[in-house]
């Protein structure tokens, strides 16, 4: 059975549209899933989690796997859907199979490569929004120009819609090929969906307006564009051109009734990158809550809890101070948005954007809520908001009860005991003895305390010897006499390891002075099977405690993290490690040399296998730079 507690998450889920996140336990996500009610789909795999079938499936394999789940609410399940294909394409789950390949949604595409006279299509391809060649409507008699406009949900929508604008306009949608070889107007033109540019019976500047008039009614621009044609159906009128106000009248009809029946799932008239940010402070922390538009499409969202403000920090200052931390120094994933929207506009907007404008050298505007679809979005925002506090209120609860049971528990074995406040969990992680590295991670009563983690390389312990290693790590943390005073010293200290490991660990910290109120080692069980754990308490041996008590959560919780922030810094140090050539260390051997080397003895095996006659045979290597280099590899 899975370690994430389903049953006090589900108490918070809103019964809305929206899209989950599935993380393991090293912070990957495993799964991404929309629904059109996330209580309801969640709680299905709630009852995975119960299930002891001995049918396996996917599903079973893959709930047993969670360790945290996060959400998006949306506002319909169409956004949810469109959502859901970009967190995919994005993170490439390992349980996602549907959505993980290169397929997109459908786009509206207009343009021309070999012809003056656009055509209109629906393709699939990247949601790229509006791409423009040419930046200048002046200038639209030129080719290769493209647009791609969505993306739709499905591919009927598109193909509806496409059949509407070609009867509001008349752009042409037959092929290059086609267009090119035609001696007399198709049947698109006989049914009035066609202009007829193939053999001339539309002038080009007459198509280019139409053109234009489609780009900016696929750019949300339809409103701007009904008045134009209605200002033109009257000037016909009183020039009594009735014959011209008709078709007008006709066009502005059909055009009215496309902007009702828009299918688009976008804004197209954004074409700027938008961070919508609602925030929020309740009992002393500040809330932000973001949604990533990015031309027009939402492709992301985030929620993060501030620092408990002081007594005199008011909520201006925070977001002030927040905007500045995040956008200066985390650069978001999704980049540097245009224009940032809050809930409110600061007073001094402009000294920010300035500031932020220089700081990421790339024009910044910060500006408040006005623009409806920029409502719609902060209305999105403000429900991840809301969900985010109640599971944050929910969760604080849960974790009270789990300090308190296991401040009891111990108690139980433990009498003089009055409290545990603060704990330190350690854990080491390589791979066979390579690129060695300690975790260091801190809770306390307001749960993970992330500022006082630390991590240790490994220098002196001998490859693989955990033992030493956790020596060495702990030494480090308390050598100074300024690391044992009362109030850096924990009232817990965790171990992720077996007895032998646990008296080691004591041996050091009695050395040091720095022996906690409890010292507790927690090693696998069976097959590392989750639950089956088996703790130690030193000085009292074995203690059982039941998987199923608050007390054992919280210490498999601080394991857990301990163990995915050990994992993070050994896998980021063999990266580095990867990316680091041997040669590089060899004095006299520089890029060329080495390019010479990899590319003369067939890569870094060949070169590492060579003699130093075989090394003098590369050009530019002389009898004691071969020498040199072959001493280095087999020292």
């Amino acid at each position: 059975m899975t370690d994430f507690d389903f049953k006090k998450f589900l108490q918070t889920v809103p019964d809305t549209p929206g899209v989950y996140q599935m993380l393991a336990v090293s912070g990957d996500v495993i799964y991404v899933g929309k629904a059109k009610s996330l209580k309801a789909r969640l709680n299905n795999y709630y009852t995975y989690s119960r299930s002891e079938s001995a049918v396996v499936s996917k599903t079973h394999i893959m709930v047993k796997n969670i360790y945290d789940i996060r959400l998006t609410l949306t506002a319909t399940e169409q956004d949810a859907l469109l959502l859901e294909n970009t967190l995919i394409k994005k993170f490439k789950p390992k349980y996602n199979i549907l959505l993980r390949d290169d397929k997109s949604y459908p786009c509206v595409y207009l343009g021309s490569k070999n012809t003056p006279f656009p055509r209109i299509d629906v393709v699939r391809g990247s949601a790229r929004g509006q791409k423009q060649t040419d930046k200048s409507k002046s200038n639209l008699s030129k080719v290769n120009r493209e647009y791609y406009f969505g993306p739709y949900v499905h591919k009927r929508a598109a193909r509806l819609a496409l059949s509407s604008l070609s009867k509001v306009f008349g752009l042409r949608t037959c092929t290059d090929t086609v267009f090119n070889n035609r001696s007399r107007p198709c049947l698109q033109y006989q049914i009035k969906r066609c202009l007829g540019p193939c053999v001339g019976l539309v002038s080009k500047t007459d198509y280019e307006k139409a053109v234009a008039e489609s780009i900016d009614f696929l750019n949300g621009q339809g409103h701007k564009l009904t008045k134009q044609l209605i200002s033109e159906m009257e000037e016909s009128s009183e020039q009594q051109d009735y014959d011209k106000a008709a078709i007008l009248r006709d066009k502005i009809y059909e055009l009215k009734k496309l902007m009702d029946d828009q299918i688009v799932e976008v804004a197209q008239n954004i074409k700027s990158s938008y961070d919508i940010i609602d925030y929020r402070c309740i009992d002393g922390f500040l809330w932000f809550s973001l949604i990533f538009v990015r031309e027009g499409r939402v492709v992301g969202s985030f929620k993060n809890k501030f620092s408990k403000l002081d007594g005199d920090f008011n909520e201006g200052d925070a977001v002030r101070q927040w905007l500045v931390q995040y956008y200066t120094s985390s650069r978001p994933f999704y980049g540097l948005p245009s224009i940032i929207c809050l809930k409110e506009k600061l007073a001094d907007s402009a000294i920010i954007s300035n500031y932020l404008s220089k700081a990421t050298q790339k024009p910044i505007s910060i500006t408040g809520i006005s623009k409806k679809i920029s409502q719609q979005w902060l209305a999105m925002a403000s429900e991840n908001l809301n969900q985010a506090i109640a599971q944050w209120r929910q969760d604080d609860k849960n974790l009270s009860e789990k300090w308190l049971d296991l401040t009891v528990q111990l108690q139980l074995i433990m009498p003089s005991l009055v409290s545990i406040e603060r704990l330190e969990c350690y854990d080491i992680s390589h791979l066979q003895g390579e690129e060695t590295f300690g975790s260091c991670v801190v809770f306390d009563m307001q749960g993970p305390a992330k500022s006082f983690y630390r991590r240790y390389r490994i220098k002196n312990a001998a490859a693989g010897d955990d033992y030493a290693a956790l020596a060495e790590m702990l030494f480090r943390r308390f050598e100074s006499s300024k690391s044992r005073d009362s109030k850096s010293l924990p009232d817990l200290i965790i171990i992720d390891g077996g007895v032998g490991q646990l008296n080691r660990v004591a041996e050091v910290l009695a050395d040091l002075a720095a022996m906690p109120l409890c010292l507790i080692g927690i090693s696998k069980g069976p097959e590392r099977r989750l639950g089956e754990e088996k703790i130690y308490l030193y000085e009292y041996g074995q203690w059982t405690l039941s998987s199923s008590t608050k007390a054992f959560h919280l210490l498999q919780h601080a394991r857990d993290e301990a163990h995915r922030f050990a994992l993070t810094g050994h896998r980021q140090g063999r990266a580095k490690k990867r990316l680091t050539s041997t040669l590089e260390d060899i004095e006299g051997v520089g890029a060329k040399r080495r390019h010479a080397l990899l590319n003369h003895l067939g890569g870094w095996q060949g070169v590492k296998e060579a003699s130093v006659e075989r090394l003098m045979s590369v050009p530019g290597i002389s009898k004691s730079l071969a020498e040199k280099i072959y001493s280095h590899l087999h020292s």
